[in-house]
């Protein structure tokens, strides 16, 4: 019977061969000009293992151009400035006193543009019941994708009353027949793969005028002044018209017209009887007009009064 043999005494701490092999492998890139590139890839635990980077077979070396990290299993390669010179296969090699495993993946640089605004919409101002266009220009790579907000809501997809269009760079939202609710802030957003821009303008919508006062019934001595004055709740490119029995009243020495904060007067410094009738005072603007009346009685101290008020002697 043989003795049985022994075992060296540093049996436990021999290891067992191992290479490197990548547990984390690296994946192919597309960037942007003027973004960093950064491949990154990983092993399995193994002895001794060094990395050794590579483009399209050729050894790269750490520098203005290269930045390569190390460390722990895990490797990366990262390309500080890159342009389109930089697209190839770019490779990792792992490898021990054991054997050696690789891995590879490609880069491709893009020129693709954020979007940016060649020229923004103006404020606007219009009538109700034109049309009001909001345009602006964009440049930026393709595609474009443009959408057209109010008040932070998507325009309503109605095409009697919102179209948008787009022609080569200029995009345009028209409202075919503004009412006083399309009023408010629009924003137009766009954006493609590289980012998101936007700008915005304010739309005001301006209605006919309205009498907010109207004009009354006034009776006046001969010799007295007198006064017709009416308000109205627009003057936006409002104009005035006076009329009496249907004639034009005009400015005159003896008869001053005036449209102020949204006041309208009639003064006569001396009224005489030929200043009775009926006075009509109509405002008018792109989008509309409204007319009132009064009736003005002029009286001496003795007189007869005719079907319309005014004195016979």
């Amino acid at each position: 019977m043989f003795p049985p043999q022994s075992q060296p005494d540093n049996f436990e701490s021999l290891s067992i061969p191992v290479k490197p092999v990548f547990r984390r492998r690296l994946v192919p890139l597309e960037i942007n000009i003027g973004n960093t590139a950064k491949f990154e890839c990983e092993t399995e635990d193994a002895p001794n293992v060094s990395f050794k980077w590579l483009r399209d077979g050729n050894p790269i070396k750490e520098g203005d151009k290269y930045r390569i990290i190390s460390r722990f299993g895990i490797s990366s390669l990262e390309l500080l400035s890159p342009n389109k010179a930089d697209n190839a296969e770019y490779t990792c090699k792992a490898l021990n006193q054991h054997g050696s495993d690789e891995c590879s993946a490609s880069l491709s640089v893009t020129e693709n543009c954020r979007p940016a605004f060649i020229a923004k919409p103006d404020p606007q101002i219009v009538f109700a019941g034109k049309r009001a266009l909001i345009q602006c220009v964009v440049t930026g790579s393709a595609p474009l994708k443009v959408v057209w907000l109010k008040d932070n809501r998507a325009v309503p997809k109605e095409p009697a009353h919102y179209q948008t269009s787009c022609d080569q760079d200029k995009h345009s939202l028209e409202i075919t027949n503004a009412e006083k609710a399309d009023e408010g802030l629009y924003v137009c957003k766009v954006s493609n793969n590289i980012g998101t821009i936007e700008c915005s303008t304010k739309l005001r919508v301006i209605n006919k005028p309205n009498f907010v006062k109207l004009l009354g019934p006034v009776a006046a001595v001969v010799g007295a002044p007198l006064q017709l004055e009416c308000q109205v709740d627009e003057d936006t490119g409002v104009t005035v018209s006076w009329t009496r029995d249907g004639r034009k009243v005009h400015q005159s020495p003896d008869c001053k017209l005036s449209f102020e904060d949204k006041t309208v007067t009639l003064d006569i410094v001396k009224n005489t009887l030929k200043d009775c009738g009926n006075y009509a005072c109509t405002v008018t603007n792109d989008a509309g007009s409204a007319t009132c009346f009064s009736s003005v009685k002029v009286q001496g101290k003795s007189c007869l009064l005719d079907s319309i008020g005014c004195c016979s002697i």
